[in-house]
């Protein structure tokens, strides 16, 4: 009933509702493939992990796109 009055009163407050799951959900959806890229890459990794500049790249690519998806997470709660 709550969301119907909200829905009514304030659609705008609604709208945001809407982006933030839609957006919180992209952002899972991004993490598990940077996760999942990260984990293919270390174990096809020949010799020195370290000497991969690719994945140590893709690391700091995580990194960035991890602090960004958790200010987000801060701010939609």
């Amino acid at each position: 009933m709550l969301v119907d009055v909200v829905r009514v009163e304030r659609p705008d407050l609604e709208e945001l509702k809407n982006k933030l799951i839609v957006q919180i959900s992209n952002d899972k959806d991004q993490l598990s493939e940077l996760e999942a890229k990260i984990l293919q890459m270390i174990s096809d990794v020949q010799g020195e992990i370290l000497d991969d500049e690719v994945l140590i790249e893709t690391l700091g690519q995580s990194k960035r796109t991890s602090e960004l998806i958790k200010v987000r997470m801060t701010e939609a709660e």
